[in-house]
């Protein structure tokens, strides 16, 4: 018995150490397969690109930014206003190009990644590093310049590695100090830096600043008027920072396009881009735009993704078309045809229809619109009584792609307040005369107080249009993709082919036959040698540079010192920039505007600014500069020193001249300092520097 019970405890041992190993090795296991994860985790984070600096990440814009009439290419990112943090290379690699320019990219270093299938692109640096810093140094040491070199590198002569310092950050080029990232396909089309897992630390959500109704086709109405509208936006109580909703609903009648204000601040006040935006009606997606990729060919197409005029406006923020021209090439709605984003409020199953825009920025946070667009009803083929429009006069004239829409007031309405008979809005047809007398009916929207007329941009409206006797439209011009020249005494305005997709009415009038000169009192004047001519349209952006050729009246003198200037709203001047051909001035335009022709004959100016050690002259004097007419031509600088010739350089983005301090010059010295401006007059200063 005794051995009986010895067995069966030897037995459960043996059974108890047995269930010990098991356990034993299922934590094992975990702890191996843990072990693997970790592993995997950390080898999926060396192999993924790094960033190119290692400060705190901060952006002051973004990829596809609207830059005017063109796409921002990378991302710039902040250097504490500082220069000379260390840059380097995000994956293994080699060095493709390397470039010094005065402007531009400034120092811009270029390094093929093949494994990642990408060309990175480092701009405004303050220096390189390595080999490549001695080339190029090498370089323009026997060009004798400090800038005007780029070289192009094949893989076996500057390879790197990833993590390898290869330059310092600075502001060459332009300012302020940053490091602009940009990265590309071997085809050197900009590619979103998003694509490649860089996503800067973003907690603040992009801002709506309005929404906006565009007509798109000739006769369509916007809360009874044929001009677009912008409708403000509701922050939503709960998730004011994500949703908005419209403050009224839109009651349109024809095809109309929307259009959103949006930007998304990094913080600092500085606005950039959003990644991705789509619109949606009643459930269904017309259009979405990813701001993935573009080429150089195509980033002239910006004002077809952005309104130009809309986004050049304070607190609008970047205004978004929620729709797609026929024209439009770019890959950001490449899956989206011709119109796409259009909609067309007479085929609506409804009254009513529900509008959302989605947009996400590269932080990936998201924001809202969203409201009602209601259907109206236009009777155009209803004729109206003439007589009643008699005492509507001329008021102010607008033109889209799709017409130019008169606006007309009646003389007779002298209340201060509108009623609400006043300000119902009625609809029809009207017959008006062009300058042949013929006659056409055009559409009329009208109340007690004005009147709205609709014309298709035709070439029967060139020589004006009349209604009851009053002139309502002016002569004006008629160019379609054909192009053509428009004369006007001393201006001509040349719309090359395909400058157009669209028919226009176009104006080149003289408003202002004796105009003022530029300047003032205590800068000088700049005479003036031509009227104000306005060219318009000033609200389209053309396919093309339109040539303008302006002539100047009575001038005998050296045509290198007249300029053309564009002339504001508030009549102030700015040089616009201009060719000097057979005895014109000539430049070209992708917009309309205003232009005076100016004699600048009055020289740069100087003020000594400050000493101090420049991060790639050295030791300099830095003198300020300015110029009332076509500014300072910066390079043109000569210097001495107590009389001997001493080399001088320029920093354009902060207006400023130097002059390099040899290191055998002493104390006390006089310092003479000569430039030109670019209309070629020279101005000098002489300072005596003690300490």
């Amino acid at each position: 018995m005794y051995y009986f019970f010895v067995c069966v405890s030897i037995f459960q041992l043996i059974e108890l150490w047995g269930i010990i190993l098991k356990k034993i090795q299922i934590l094992l296991f975990f702890i191996l397969a843990f072990s693997s994860f970790n592993i995997s985790a950390n080898c999926a984070t060396e192999n993924k690109p790094r960033w190119p600096l290692d400060i705190e990440i901060s952006q002051s814009s973004s990829f596809a930014e609207f830059r005017g009439m063109r796409f921002h290419a990378g991302l710039d990112i902040r250097t504490k206003q500082t220069n000379g943090f260390p840059v380097y290379a995000i994956e293994d690699g080699f060095i493709s190009r390397a470039s010094v320019q005065f402007t531009g990219y400034g120092f811009g270093l270029y390094i093929d990644h093949p494994k990642l299938g990408v060309r990175v692109v480092y701009g405004h640096l303050k220096c390189f590093n390595g080999p490549i810093k001695d080339y190029i140094d090498s370089k323009l040491k026997a060009k004798g310049s400090r800038h005007g070199v780029t070289e192009f590198f094949k893989a076996d002569k500057f390879p790197v590695k990833k993590g390898q310092l290869v330059a310092y950050s600075g502001e060459s080029g332009a300012g302020p100090s940053h490091l602009h990232f940009e990265m590309r396909n071997f085809q050197d089309e900009p590619i979103a830096p998003c694509k490649y897992g860089y996503r800067p630390k973003d907690n603040i959500f992009p801002n709506i600043y309005g929404f906006y109704v565009e007509p798109m086709e000739y006769g369509a109405v916007i809360d009874g008027s044929f001009l677009g509208k912008k409708y403000s936006l509701i922050k939503d109580k709960k998730k004011p920072k994500e949703l908005y909703s419209l403050s009224a609903s839109p009651v349109v009648w024809g095809k109309v396009g929307f259009q959103l204000g949006i930007a998304d601040t990094s913080g600092i006040g500085h606005k950039y881009g959003v990644e991705n935006i789509s619109l949606t009606l009643n459930g269904r997606k017309l259009l979405q735009r990813d701001f993935y990729q573009f080429s150089y060919d195509n980033t002239r197409q910006c004002p077809w993704v952005y309104d130009y005029f809309k986004s050049n406006m304070t607190g609008t923020g970047f205004v978004v078309n929620l729709f797609k021209m026929p024209y439009e090439t770019l890959p950001f709605s490449k899956d989206y045809v011709a119109w796409s984003g259009v909609v067309n409020a007479n085929t609506l199953p409804g009254y009513t229809a529900s509008v959302e825009v989605l947009a996400t920025d590269y932080g990936l946070n998201k924001v809202k619109v969203y409201g009602e667009i209601k259907k109206s009803n236009y009777d155009f083929a209803r004729p109206l009584m003439q007589k009643e429009f008699s005492k509507y006069v001329f008021s102010e004239k607008t033109t889209n792609l799709f017409e130019t829409i008169v606006v007309c007031k009646n003389n007779d309405y002298s209340k201060k307040v509108a009623t609400n008979d006043d300000l119902i809005i009625k609809s029809g047809c009207v017959e008006v005369k062009d300058s042949l007398n013929r006659k056409h009916l055009v559409p009329c929207l009208y109340n007690t107080q004005k009147m709205e007329l609709a014309f298709r941009n035709e070439q029967c409206w060139t020589g004006g249009a009349w209604l009851e006797g009053n002139q309502v439209l002016s002569k004006s011009f008629f160019v379609d993709s054909k192009g053509g020249k428009i004369s006007e005494n001393d201006i001509e305005v040349e719309f090359k082919k395909n400058s157009l997709h669209f028919p226009l009415l176009v104006d080149v009038i003289n408003v202002n036959n004796n105009p003022s000169d530029g300047g003032n009192k205590r800068d000088g004047f700049l005479k003036a040698y031509s009227a104000i001519w306005q060219f318009t349209p000033d609200n389209i952006v053309f396919d093309t540079e339109v040539v303008v050729r302006i002539k100047p009246r009575a001038y005998k003198g050296d045509f290198k010192k007249l300029g053309v200037y564009n002339v504001n709203n508030n009549g102030i001047y700015s040089h616009n920039g201009e060719e000097i051909e057979n005895g014109r001035l000539k430049f070209s335009t992708r917009k309309g505007g205003r232009y005076i022709v100016l004699e600048d004959l009055i020289p740069p100016s100087f003020t000594y600014a400050r000493h101090f050690t420049h991060y790639q002259l050295g030791n300099v004097y830095a003198f300020k500069c300015s110029d009332l007419g076509e500014g300072v031509a910066w390079l043109s600088g000569k210097a001495t020193i107590n009389g001997i010739k001493v080399e001088t350089y320029a920093d354009s983005d902060h207006k400023e001249i130097y002059v390099l301090i040899p290191s055998n010059i002493k104390l006390p010295h006089k310092v003479n300092l000569t430039a030109q401006d670019n209309a070629g007059n020279s101005g000098s200063i002489n300072v005596t520097i003690a300490k």
